[in-house]
């Protein structure tokens, strides 16, 4: 959780949190709940609450979802070759995506030819190839 906060100064330089600041806001998180089950939670509560008062506006969506990604993370309810493809995208140059056979449901044979036209140009060819690459590489996508 420290590096999340710490990486805030790649999007500001003012954004700047020591590690002693974070240890004292655990050990604080730490005296102010007795339950032991609910200091995590506590503590990840205090953490947000404190970097968003140091927060421009326009950051603290950002901050928001680089949290939630690390928590995911840790929670592991999602995998960082996920969120790599994610910030990246796929590592294939060549772009010779088959487009899966649409059937229409069109009585009229020139309308089921416009429908299927239509569908298949919903994605360009490098978005459907990036498509099939997170499916074959990534098992939490799988389907």
């Amino acid at each position: 959780m420290y590096f999340v906060v710490s990486d805030m100064n790649i999007i500001n330089v003012a954004y700047m949190w020591s590690l002693e600041w974070f240890r004292l806001l655990y050990i604080r998180s730490i005296k102010v709940n007795d339950d032991k089950d609910k200091i995590e939670g506590n503590f990840r509560s205090l953490l947000y609450k404190s970097v968003c008062i140091s927060l421009f506006e326009k950051d603290k969506l950002l901050f928001s979802f680089l949290m939630a990604l690390k928590l995911m993370t840790i929670e592991q309810v999602i995998d960082s070759s996920l969120i790599n493809f994610f910030f990246v995208g796929g590592v294939r140059t060549e772009y010779k995506a088959e487009f899966p056979e649409i059937k229409s449901s069109a009585a009229d044979p020139a309308e089921r030819a416009k429908e299927e036209t239509e569908t298949q140009n919903w994605f360009t060819k490098v978005v459907w190839t990036k498509i099939e690459e997170l499916d074959q590489t990534n098992p939490l996508m799988k389907g």
